[in-house]
């Protein structure tokens, strides 16, 4: 398409009902509401469902209308998939692997009998029993069981927004000394950014030498700078644009500014503000971008075959170190590192099925402080900067997740939690320690299948909680 002569922002917004994007996806597509609303729902199949969530079991036949998850693939040049990660509008999230594998409807589950069982392949569904899905527009995407045991209600997002295949992709970073930690958005991310809410975009006319498009885009207003950047007051003679290639922008974030996507295939965003278009946008330089300095400390456990959280090393897919920690040795050779988090998020599962927020507030490791002092990582801007990628596992394998960028560690505070202080806005519960209201923290140990639950500060209990974590991979890019 060449390069972007002008730029206009038009009249009018809309909302983003679904999103599919990921490494694996030769384009990215935007669904709005009224896409969804116009899609032919031609699928109708009956899924069976069980789940036994917090002990309360339960197993059940559900019908969903709708397109089949294939064809959505297949719309962004990813039908070869075999993992798909699904949020939802209300922060849930979950991983569902072996796309291609069989799943079946088991007519019999009720019973306990498998017999009569059919094939079912993923459906993006809008009805639930012939009636409007929770949070319609936004589907639900349904799939099979893999045996009769299978619990898949854990992969039942209820208002899915975003799909991805592949690995995330990142948009653009954010770094300076005026920063609390630098940022690194995904896609994904850039519409939560946008002043009125994550479902809000603007289209946003480009011109070429020979033709125009529209693309979405989003304003990055005060609460970008304020609640994401923590600037405030917001202060424009420290911000500036910096392209790929190096070159720098001045940004006065109280003007109006905007990153919008540079193509049709939804791949790369652009930046607009005081007139200039700077279309290999990289990030934003916010004060003084400076390496850590010092000597690098390398501690590690000592047991070599076994401990009660392990880290995996991978580089060119082989493993080439594996540390377990015990927690005898935690308590006693990285007390210094010991830290207290708290965290607020939503829970689907209280108040009677209700939902409700939940406070923790954990003691334990940052997972950051123990990486850093490893040997295969030179400085915690390795973490961030995009060569590493992790995943968390949990000894009853409920939450397996696909690599997540290593920045997120960081800007989420993932901490190994070995004790903590539990409370409902609404009412006791079990695992509570101590009332909303009350000043102070009473903590317990943790009880599960191991001494440790992973917290992270992410706003739905999934992926907010690891329950019963028992190790972690690290990926070196």
């Amino acid at each position: 398409m060449g390069h972007i002569k002008g730029l206009s922002i038009l009249r009018g917004e809309t909302s983003i009902g679904l999103f599919v994007s990921g490494s694996a996806a030769d384009k990215n597509i935007i669904f709005t509401n009224e896409d969804l609303e116009g899609l032919p729902k031609t699928e109708k199949q009956l899924f069976s469902v069980y789940d036994d969530h917090e002990q309360k079991e339960s197993r059940h036949i559900e019908e969903g209308t709708g397109i089949a998850l294939s064809a959505v693939l297949k719309r962004v040049g990813a039908a070869d998939a075999d993992e798909v990660k699904v949020r939802s509008v209300d922060g849930f999230e979950c991983v569902v692997s072996e796309l291609r594998s069989r799943r079946y409807y088991f007519p019999g589950l009720t019973r306990g009998e498998d017999e009569g069982r059919e094939l079912r392949d993923p459906l993006v569904s809008f009805y639930k029993n012939g009636r409007k899905a929770k949070y319609y527009p936004h589907p639900t995407i349904m799939f099979g069981q893999q045996g009769l045991e299978d619990k898949n209600k854990d992969y039942f997002a209820k208002g899915a927004r975003y799909l991805l295949v592949g690995n995330r992709e990142r948009a653009f970073w954010a770094k300076g000394d005026r920063l609390s930690c630098n940022h690194y958005f995904g896609l994904d991310q850039v519409f939560a950014l946008h002043e009125d809410g994550e479902d809000a975009i603007e289209q946003v006319e480009l011109t070429f030498s020979e033709e125009t498009c529209v693309v979405p885009g989003v304003r990055l207003g005060r609460r970008f700078w304020v609640e994401e950047m923590g600037l405030d007051p917001i202060s424009g003679d420290e911000v500036f644009a910096v392209s790929e290639s190096g070159v720098e922008l001045p940004v006065d974030p109280k003007a109006e500014n905007h990153v919008f996507f540079t193509g049709r295939d939804l791949k790369k965003v652009g930046f607009y503000g005081c007139g200039h278009i700077m279309e290999d946008f990289a990030g934003l330089r916010v004060g003084e971008i400076r390496i850590a300095e010092g000597p690098k400390e390398v501690r590690i456990p000592s047991e070599k075959s076994s401990g009660d959280f392990y880290i995996r090393v991978i580089q060119n897919d082989q493993e080439t170190a594996r540390y377990f920690y015990s927690f005898e040795e935690l308590m006693r050779d990285y007390h210094d590192l010991l830290k207290q988090e708290d965290y607020c998020y939503y829970n689907h599962n209280m108040n009677q099925g209700k939902g409700g927020m939940r406070r923790v507030t954990g003691r334990g490791w940052k997972i950051t402080d123990l990486l850093s002092l490893l040997p295969e990582i030179p400085n915690p801007e390795f973490i961030e900067s995009g060569a590493l990628q992790f995943q968390i596992f949990t000894k009853d394998t409920y939450k397996e997740k696909m690599a997540a960028d290593g920045n997120e560690l960081i800007e989420y505070r993932f901490l190994l939690t070995f004790e903590q202080d539990q409370r409902t806005q609404t009412g006791m519960e079990k695992g509570d320690t101590s009332t909303w209201e009350e000043n102070e923290l009473h903590f317990a140990p943790i009880h599960g299948n191991t001494p440790f639950r992973i917290y992270c500060g992410k706003s739905s209990a999934n992926p907010a909680v690891y329950k019963n974590a028992e190790g972690m991979s690290l990926i070196l890019m």
